[in-house]
């Protein structure tokens, strides 16, 4: 598996993001009961005119993963973890938090998820991220925050 940043302004490679994003998110919303997670409304125009970055996990020429993230005043947001289902578990979310954490060397790191969504805590934590919060994304529809110092 190899790492690089992504040039999501370029069409082919916003396709090769939606392609990745919208099964990942799919899957998150079964697990916490909740079909309008905002970024499966994404269409290669938003992709192409996000502010963030991308660090995408190759094997070969194909995308099995990415993990987007904003530089803030004082720290880093996770905004964007999404890795092909049939790759789940076979370490590439893994590999792409290690490199934010290994990359980014001044401030904490935040990250949202669904607070039903135990195996992204679950992976978080092992990296150290600890709770910081809860708060309620719509009406019955909890995100737990959590930051690594």
């Amino acid at each position: 598996m190899q790492l690089c940043r992504l040039d999501h302004t370029n069409t082919s490679t916003a396709k090769d993001i939606l392609s990745v994003q919208c099964p990942a998110y799919k899957e998150e919303s079964k697990i916490i009961g909740f079909d309008g997670i905002p970024y499966l409304n994404d269409n290669i125009d938003t992709i192409m005119m996000s502010q963030e970055t991308f660090i995408g996990c190759y094997d070969d020429d194909h995308l099995l993963g990415f993990i987007a993230y904003e530089k803030r005043e004082d720290h880093y947001q996770i905004t964007r973890l999404c890795v092909v289902p049939t790759h789940f578990r076979k370490g590439v979310a893994s590999r792409l938090v290690d490199h934010i954490l290994t990359t980014s060397k001044s401030g904490p790191i935040h990250v949202q998820t669904g607070s039903l969504n135990t195996p992204a805590i679950d992976l978080y934590r092992r990296f150290g991220f600890v709770h910081d919060y809860i708060s309620e994304a719509e009406p019955g529809v909890w995100l737990q925050c959590l930051v690594r110092h």
